[in-house]
């Protein structure tokens, strides 16, 4: 009797080699987990600091804009394009943010 392997995720190995889709999808993944993650920590913060709720959620707003443009910046495919204004880039030059990459 001979046994038989079935690979149950050779599909998703096959995706990443074979497509771009991938890429955008752990882009879309990537930029949608930073950006909740550094809106609730900022916008948290400033609550709990007794801030005013529109200032609170307007911190959160810029802190998840700033992140979600650094992770643009690191993982988008060759060829695509962002257009940012100037006030991003200086902000993220300012961000005091820490890069975990697995």
């Amino acid at each position: 009797m001979s046994l038989i392997s079935i690979d149950a995720f050779g599909w998703i190995d096959a995706l990443r080699r074979t497509t771009k889709l991938f890429q955008y999808l752990v882009l879309i993944t990537s930029m949608t987990f930073t950006g909740v993650v550094s809106f609730l920590g900022s916008c948290g913060g400033a609550l709990a600091a007794h801030r005013p709720t529109g200032e609170a959620v307007g911190l959160g707003m810029i802190t998840a804009a700033t992140m979600i443009a650094m992770v643009w910046r690191r993982l988008a495919p060759k060829g695509s394009v962002a257009v940012l204004p100037m006030e991003e880039a200086k902000a993220e030059l300012n961000a005091n943010a820490q890069v975990i990459s697995k």
